[in-house]
């Protein structure tokens, strides 16, 4: 089924899907997929729009107040609901949620050129044809990669996040750009599609990292780009970024759990930061050596560690020891 010149499967078994009285139907496994107002859900988990928006709260309050707001106001309803499951919380971590809406597409617009820098440092080149961006939320990032390409496909499994950025599409009349709700791991796209993927604070929070890196090599052309950020396990620098606790990643991953909840009282579930050497490990069996895991551009990092960057690039050897415990990476891979 082809939509926004996009050819759409079932994202399970990869069987071709047909219309089923305004739904989405494969007949070889039998799901239904539909649409809410433009937004494909692909999840697999409702079987209605009713039934989505009975079981998720922020979804429901947003689409309810979608023709009634504009796009600050969302944002707004969607702080003000956040708020309440933010009060159990850390002061410190509320602080850091509470922030995160605030500077959203300027944020995007640097980190996208972060990943344009990486990519001219790998040697390769993008900029045209189809893009994907892997956990867009509510678009940061993703109108930014659309203004530079024919189409721009977002994929992120809150639907909350996709009523705000389609409304901020709606406002600025972008319309190029198709909003999936789905996980890195079950692509509904037919392989070969996309000439560039980027995925921004995603590889950690996916429960199955392989398997999204392999969807991600099959749904890429030949030539395709990938390029995503990674922070690291071994971090000595910084505490890690959910939690705000330090050194969790020296700690065994059957243990990070408890010694985060000693630390902070807080859950630790659901996050797997990887080292440079898992990084590498995920990637080589599909790109083979056409990847890189290499230090960022560090343009909101601070002087501190512009200067040290500025050092460990005149230094290869100190460069590779320092990389062990840098606290973010950078990665971009070319399928060949």
């Amino acid at each position: 089924m082809t939509i926004n010149k996009l050819e759409f499967i079932c994202p399970f078994c990869k069987g071709d899907l047909e219309e089923d009285a305004g739904a989405f139907r494969c007949p070889k496994c039998e799901k239904r997929y539909f649409s809410l107002s433009g937004i494909y859900d692909f999840t697999g988990k409702f079987s209605s729009i009713q039934e989505l928006l009975r079981s998720d709260g922020k979804a429901r309050l947003l689409y309810e107040g979608y023709d009634s707001h504009d796009h600050k106001g969302l944002l707004k309803l969607e702080e003000e609901y956040n708020q309440k499951w933010r009060e159990s919380l850390p002061q410190e971590i509320q602080e850091l949620y509470a922030g995160f809406s605030k500077g959203m597409m300027e944020r995007g617009r640097q980190r996208y050129d972060q990943a344009k820098a990486a990519i001219r440092d790998f040697g390769a080149t993008t900029g045209h044809g189809s893009a994907l961006d892997i956990g867009c939320s509510s678009g940061a990032t993703l109108f930014h990669i659309a203004g530079e390409f024919g189409h721009a496909t977002g994929i992120e499994p809150a639907i909350s996040k996709l009523i705000i950025a389609k409304k901020y599409a709606q406002e600025n009349a972008i319309d190029n750009v198709t909003l999936i709700c789905g996980v890195g791991e079950y692509i509904p796209i037919k392989s070969g599609s996309f000439d560039f993927v980027h995925a921004l604070n995603v590889i950690e929070h996916v429960p199955d990292q392989q398997k999204a890196i392999g969807e991600i090599h099959r749904v890429m052309a030949g030539g395709g780009v990938l390029c995503f950020d990674s922070r690291n396990r071994y971090d000595i620098f910084k505490p890690e970024p959910h939690v705000k606790v330090r050194f969790v990643g020296f700690v065994p991953r059957g243990l990070q759990g408890r010694y985060v909840k000693y630390m902070n009282k807080m859950e630790y579930e659901g996050i797997r930061l990887l080292s440079c050497f898992e990084l590498s490990r995920l990637l080589r069996p599909l790109f083979g050596g056409s990847f890189k895991v290499m230090f960022p551009r560090l343009t909101d990092a601070g002087t501190g560690f512009n200067t040290i960057y500025g050092i460990l690039q005149k230094v290869p050897a100190l460069s590779f020891v320092f990389k062990v415990f840098f606290p973010t990476y950078q990665v971009v891979a070319v399928k060949r």
